[in-house]
C-alpha cells in the first residue's frame, strides 16, 4: 500500500472523530439581529418580513379606519377587496379615483397607509375618500404582505388583490402602480370590461 492510500484510510478512520470533545474550539453562536434605528417605522425586529402571491391566501389584519372603527380583512369576505399599499397619506389620493372605477364593478378599495391614525384622519377630513383609508404607522401589514424596503425599513407602495374566498388573485407589492395598470388587472381578474 502507499503512503498516499495509507494517509487516506488513517484520514478517514480518524475524520469522525475530530472535533468530539476538543475543549479549544469556541462554540458556535448565532450572528446578533440588528436593532432598528429610532427613525424606523418597524414596530419591532422580531416581526417577520412576509411574501404574498398570486394564489396565495391573503394574510388577515386587522386596523384601526379613519372614522373611528377597525376594520378586520376577513370581515370583507364574500366581495372582491382590493388592498393598496401606501407610503405616505400623500399618495392615497388614488385610492379614492381607484375606489370610483372599482365601485360599479363591486370591489372594495382598502388603502393601507404608513400614517398614524389621527395624522391619516386629519388629512381625510381635507381629502374624502371612497375608500377605506387604515393606518399602519409601523408598517407591520406592509411587512406582512412583502411591500417593505428591508434596508431603509420604510413601507413600499403596493397593490393586491383579494377574491370573495380570501385568495389573492393579483399581487404588484413593494413597488409602484399605475391607475389604470390597476384597474386593468381588476377587471382581468373579476372577468369584467
Amino acid at each position: 500500500m502507499s503512503r498516499l492510500a495509507l494517509a487516506l484510510v488513517l484520514f478517514l478512520v480518524a475524520a469522525p472523530a475530530f472535533g468530539q470533545g476538543d475543549e479549544r474550539r469556541a462554540p458556535i453562536q448565532a450572528p446578533p439581529v440588528p436593532k432598528a434605528s429610532n427613525t424606523s417605522l418597524l414596530s419591532t425586529n422580531a416581526r417577520p418580513i412576509g411574501s404574498v402571491g398570486k394564489g396565495d391566501r391573503a394574510p388577515d389584519f386587522e386596523l384601526d379606519a379613519v372614522g373611528g372603527m377597525k376594520v378586520k380583512l376577513s370581515a370583507l369576505r364574500g366581495s372582491w377587496v382590493a388592498v393598496c399599499f401606501y407610503p405616505r397619506k400623500e399618495s392615497a389620493v388614488e385610492a379614492d379615483s381607484l375606489s370610483r372605477v372599482l365601485k360599479s364593478a363591486g370591489v372594495t378599495v382598502v388603502a393601507v397607509v404608513a400614517e398614524r391614525l389621527g395624522v391619516l384622519g386629519t388629512w381625510a377630513a381635507k381629502h374624502p375618500s371612497g375608500a377605506l383609508l387604515l393606518a399602519d404607522p409601523f408598517g407591520d401589514i406592509a411587512s406582512l404582505y412583502g411591500s417593505l424596503d428591508t434596508e431603509r425599513n420604510t413601507p413600499l407602495p403596493g397593490f393586491a388583490l383579494v377574491d370573495p374566498k380570501g385568495v389573492v388573485r393579483v399581487a404588484a407589492l413593494g413597488r409602484s402602480f399605475a391607475h389604470d395598470d390597476a384597474v386593468h388587472a381588476v377587471q382581468y381578474a373579476i372577468g369584467t370590461p
